[in-house]
């Protein structure tokens, strides 16, 4: 549990630090770091909210169903990534820049 939640800070991290990117430089450039976020999500298999909520298995095989499960993790990494979002944006706060 603490591991899905730090990598979900971690993906909150990449994430806002690739929308600063792309806010600080709204052209091709903006766009390229943005994608060097998302890149690096998949590069280091970190937990984001929207990668992950498709690829939940609410059934098993045997029948059964695990909705507590996914739901909790689900909540925990969408917390994680806004908890991530935050950090970066409180310190874009502090940034010279006008976003």
């Amino acid at each position: 549990m603490q591991q899905t939640f730090r990598s979900s800070i971690l993906s909150g991290i990449a994430v806002g630090i690739a929308g600063w990117g792309y806010l600080a430089f709204p052209n091709i450039i903006g766009a390229v770091l943005f994608s060097f976020g998302l890149l690096t999500v998949v590069h280091y298999k970190l937990k984001l909210y929207t990668g992950t909520a498709g690829f939940v298995a609410l059934h098993r095989s045997d029948g059964s169903s695990r909705w507590i499960g996914a739901i909790g993790e689900l909540l925990l990494i969408l917390f994680g990534n806004i908890v991530g979002c935050m950090l970066v944006s409180l310190l874009t706060r502090m940034s010279p820049l006008d976003l």
